[in-house]
């Protein structure tokens, strides 16, 4: 089997390479959401210099709005996520603590049940 056979498992706007479906975030990201391309305006004829660069200028702002949306939004949610890692790293130190002070007495219950049935058996052994 060749690689030149696969094929994408999703085509359109919302793939991105290889047919990944790409979340909001990634298409704003790659430049599929809104009409706003990565693309040059140069291509465009009949304009001058001035009207290119204004063009040019205008693009890239809107590409940088979207971009920084994009940017305050992935904060916001590494934000949550960090929290979410405390609240559970807590959580986690209060269960082992809880966890471990009862295991420690059962193990000792259990120890010194053995130890009396061991004690026990021996004696058994002895009598017969």
């Amino acid at each position: 089997m060749s690689l030149s056979s696969h094929k994408p498992l999703i085509t359109g706007p919302g793939a991105g390479p290889g047919g990944i479906p790409l979340s909001a975030g990634r298409q704003a990201l790659h430049g599929r959401v809104g009409g706003i391309t990565s693309g040059s305006p140069s291509g465009r004829s009949g304009m001058g210099s001035g009207a290119k660069n204004s063009d040019l200028m205008s693009s890239m702002t809107k590409r940088l709005t979207q971009l920084e949306a994009i940017n305050k939004s992935l904060k916001l949610e590494i934000r949550e996520k960090s929290q979410m890692v405390i609240d559970l790293q807590d959580e986690n130190d209060t269960l082992l603590k809880v966890t471990s002070a009862e295991s420690v007495k059962e193990m000792d219950t259990l120890k010194t049940e053995r130890d009396t049935f061991k004690k026990k058996c021996e004696e058994m052994t002895k009598f017969l």
